[in-house]
């Protein structure tokens, strides 16, 4: 089970990167950088997989799919090749409860939590929201 601290931190973490993008151009900052990276290896840590770094490239494209969602905030998920998606990362560690022996438990989905555990290379985001409907 996760511990409250850690999901405590992770919730602070991305309220943190939220404030700080507020009113702001989409651009990805040094902190935001820090800040993602670190959330994400905090939960790889725990499974011993190895930590990531943050890719430029990747995080180009991940800024490109931000931008189109400018007007509505709506977290869709599109299917793309070579990049997956963590549309909101902090609850995508939590079906760890569900994921064990390498299975994920009948019933349950586990593979925003696969991904956010098992991706290999690097962490790469894009944010921009000005609708005030969803964030």
């Amino acid at each position: 089970m996760e511990s409250p601290t850690i999901r405590l931190r992770l919730v602070l973490a991305f309220l943190l990167i939220f404030l700080v993008s507020m009113g702001r151009p989409s651009s990805i900052k040094t902190l935001q950088r820090t800040i993602y990276v670190n959330a994400h290896n905090e939960v790889r840590s725990r499974v011993g997989v190895a930590c990531l770094e943050w890719n430029e490239t990747v995080a180009s494209y991940a800024q490109t799919y931000a931008n189109n969602r400018t007007a509505d905030c709506l977290l869709e998920a599109l299917r793309y090749k070579y990049y997956g998606e963590n549309l909101a990362m902090p609850a995508f560690h939590t079906p760890k409860i569900y994921y064990t022996d390498n299975n994920c438990t009948q019933g349950k989905v586990c593979g925003h939590y696969t991904q956010l555990d098992l991706l290999l290379g690097g962490v790469f985001c894009g944010n921009d929201c000005r609708s005030e409907q969803q964030l």
